[in-house]
C-alpha cells in the first residue's frame, strides 16, 4: 500500500461567537459534523499454483524408459508461499457527530473558534495547527486471473499417422509338367499403433543423447567455441526434456496474488473473522471448499467505560494481536493500533480548548485547556 503526504489543515471553520461562558460540545444539531478515524487491514495471500499434464505415452514410460512414477492424470495443485497485513485509515461513519458552542452569552465580547477537518472527514482539531502527518491513500485491487501454460503434446507426437505396408502374393501355376512362379505385390496403408510411436521417440532419445555425447567428447573434431558448445548442448538437452515429458508428463506454474479488505468493528476486539477458504486441489475460494482462512484479533479491555461526551470527542485506541491462520496452520500476524477497538472519550466542555487529533488514530495528540 502506498503512502502519500497529505497536509492534515484541509478544511477550516470558523465560528464568531458572544459571551465569555460559552463551552465546546459535540452533538449539537448546528454543530459542524465530522467522524473520527478507523483502521482496516488489507490481506494480501500469494498462492503457487503448478497444473500437471499427463504425457500421451506415460503408459510406456516404464516398459520403455524406466520412469517409475509419471504423471498419471492433469490436476492442479494450490500453496500459499507469503501473507501480507497492510494498514489502512478509513472514516467510521458510526462515530460521527457535530461539533459547536453552546452556553449563554453574558457580554458583546467577539469570541471566535476554529475546526480543523482531515480530507476524509475526520476531526483534525480544534484551536490549534495540525501537523502534516502520514496518512493512506485510497486502495484498489482486482480478481487474479492464472497464466498457465499447457505443453503442446501434439507438436511433439506429429508424425505421419499411417505407414505402407507390402504383401507379397507367390503363385505357382502348373501347367503339364511345368510349374510357373507368380510373384506380385500388394501395398496398403496402415494407421501406426501408440506402441509403435512411442518406439519411435524413445529412438529420437537415443540418438539425441549420442549427439550430445559426439558434441561434448569431441567426437566431430571440429572446433567450437565455448559459447557454441554451451549452446547446442542446452538446446540437445531441451530437445530431450521436450520428448521426454511424452513420456512422464509436464507441469506449469504461475503465482498470483489474493486481496482481502476487512473491515472490524468494536464488536470484533476478541474476535475471529473469515477471510476465504484455502484448499490444496482448489486453491482460493469464497465457497465452503476446503479450510477457512481466519483472522483473529485478540485485545485487552479497557477497564474503564467511555465518558459522557460533552467535550470535544477523541478516541483512545487499543492495541490488538492480530493472527491469521488457515486451520491450526499459522499464516502470519502481528501487533496493530487498532482505534475502533479502544473507548470513545471527550475532552472537558470549557471554553477556548485547544485539541489536536491523530488522523491516523483519532487520538488526542495535544490538548490544551484554558
Amino acid at each position: 500500500m502506498k503512502k502519500i503526504l497529505l497536509a492534515s489543515l484541509v478544511f477550516a471553520f470558523s465560528l464568531n461567537l458572544f459571551g465569555q461562558e460559552l463551552k465546546v460540545n459535540s452533538g449539537t444539531p448546528d454543530g459542524i459534523a465530522y467522524t473520527l478515524p478507523a483502521k482496516a487491514f488489507i490481506v494480501n495471500i500469494d498462492v503457487v499454483r503448478t497444473d500437471y499434464f499427463r504425457g500421451p505415452l506415460a503408459d510406456y514410460a516404464e516398459p520403455l524408459l524406466g520412469i517409475q512414477n509419471p504423471v498419471s492424470a492433469n490436476k492442479s495443485v494450490y500453496r500459499i508461499i507469503d501473507v501480507r497485513i497492510i494498514e489502512t485509515v478509513y472514516p467510521e461513519n458510526k462515530i460521527a457527530g457535530t461539533l459547536g458552542y453552546v452556553g449563554e452569552r453574558n457580554s458583546r465580547e467577539k469570541q471566535s473558534g476554529q475546526v480543523m477537518m482531515n480530507e476524509n472527514g475526520t476531526l483534525a482539531g480544534l484551536n490549534i495547527q495540525p501537523f502534516e502527518e502520514m496518512v493512506n491513500d485510497d486502495f484498489s485491487w482486482s480478481n487474479p486471473v492464472w497464466n498457465i501454460q499447457s505443453p503442446d503434446f501434439e507438436y511433439l507426437m506429429a508424425a505421419p499417422n499411417q505407414v505402407m505396408e507390402t504383401d507379397t502374393i507367390v503363385k505357382f501355376i502348373t501347367v503339364d509338367t511345368a510349374t510357373i512362379k507368380d510373384v506380385s505385390y500388394k501395398h496398403r496403408l496402415v494407421a501406426r499403433s501408440e506402441e509403435d510411436k512411442a518406439n519411435e521417440i524413445v529412438e529420437k532419445i537415443l540418438k539425441i543423447r549420442r549427439d550430445r555425447l559426439s558434441l561434448l567428447s569431441g567426437y566431430q573434431e571440429v572446433a567450437y567455441s565455448e559459447g557454441t558448445i554451451r549452446y547446442m548442448d542446452g538446446q540437445f538437452q531441451e530437445m530431450e526434456k521436450s520428448y521426454l515429458s511424452l513420456f512422464r508428463g509436464a507441469s506449469s506454474t504461475d503465482q498470483n496474488r489474493y486481496t482481502f479488505v476487512i473491515f472490524p468493528g468494536a464488536d470484533d476486539r476478541n474476535n475471529t473473522i473469515k477471510i476465504c477458504n484455502f484448499s490444496d486441489d482448489a486453491g482460493i475460494s469464497q465457497n465452503n471448499s476446503g479450510q477457512a482462512i481466519t483472522v483473529t484479533f485478540t485485545t485487552e479491555e479497557f477497564a474503564e467505560a467511555a465518558g459522557t461526551q460533552k467535550g470535544v470527542v477523541y478516541r483512545v485506541p487499543a492495541t490488538s494481536e492480530v493472527t491469521i491462520k488457515h486451520g491450526k496452520e499459522d499464516l502470519g500476524g502481528g501487533i496493530f493500533t487498532v482505534p475502533q477497538f479502544g473507548v470513545v472519550k471527550a475532552a472537558p466542555a470549557v471554553s477556548n480548548p485547544k485539541v489536536l487529533l491523530s488522523p491516523n488514530t483519532g487520538a488526542a495528540l495535544q490538548t490544551t485547556i484554558e
